[in-house]
């Protein structure tokens, strides 16, 4: 990442108030993917207890990739852990943390369709100061076109669907709905989906550090297109197996 963007990350500690702008605009000289790696990495060090040095570099390149979502995932994921880290992990506290997370996805998908319909732009507009579609670097509008074309119905779509449609549109710089979690539901089905969210988190959650894991998982999932990214999968796989090792 360094040899990636050499220049734009001696401007960031150059200026460094540089970043406080970048989360009004999401816009950063140093934003790559590679933010939904470092997430990954931070919470998987800060969990494990590993040598503080990697932690914290961790932490610096995921502020530097600079993936708000990113950022706020693996946030909200520390403050899960350390909340429950001393909590028995029961048979209970699985399937409620499983039923717990898929509620709290069916709110997402609430929140992004009240997003398509314009009902938090006056909100937006007048705490942030910029527009929704600005603000979610031109999703609002992109969601909105699609869920006006593409119904979210217990039987899918068909798989590509989706990004068939957005290519149709001729988006600037976005052939991708931004939320593989939305796109799920078009293409596959709200049924199916359903059945097989519930199925994917109970084999996920068999101790707390993959809990959080798949907690920092859905949430990227919600707001990006990380499916199209092998190496955030492959990560995200690759740390539950070692946690899995560990049940």
């Amino acid at each position: 990442m360094v040899l990636e963007n050499f220049t734009e990350i001696f401007n960031l500690i150059a200026n460094p108030n540089s970043i406080l702008e970048g989360l009004k605009t999401s816009q950063l000289g140093t934003e790559s993917h590679f933010g939904l790696l470092f997430g990954f990495f931070f919470i998987y060090f800060f969990v494990t207890k590993a040598n503080k040095k990697f932690t914290i570099w961790a932490f610096v390149f995921l502020i530097i990739a600079f993936k708000r979502i990113a950022i706020a995932a693996s946030i909200l994921s520390v403050i899960i852990y350390l909340i429950y880290r001393n909590s028995k992990f029961t048979k209970s506290v699985k399937l409620n943390a499983n039923l717990l997370m898929f509620f709290s996805l069916m709110l997402f998908m609430f929140l992004l369709i009240n997003l398509s319909l314009g009902v938090y732009d006056t909100w937006i507009k007048d705490n942030i100061g910029l527009s929704a579609n600005h603000f979610t670097m031109g999703r609002a509008q992109m969601y909105k076109r699609v869920l006006e074309n593409l119904e979210v119905g217990f039987i899918g779509t068909g798989q590509g669907t989706v990004t068939e449609f957005l290519e149709g549109l001729n988006f600037k710089k976005m052939n991708r709905l931004h939320s593989d979690f939305l796109r799920n539901h078009i293409e596959i089905g709200f049924g199916f989906y359903t059945i097989w969210i519930l199925l994917f988190n109970k084999l996920n959650i068999f101790n707390l550090k993959a809990l959080v894991i798949l907690v920092y998982y859905w949430v990227v999932l919600v707001t990006d297109n990380a499916f199209i990214y092998f190496d955030f999968l492959a990560l995200f796989y690759m740390i539950q197996t070692i946690f899995y090792e560990e049940k």
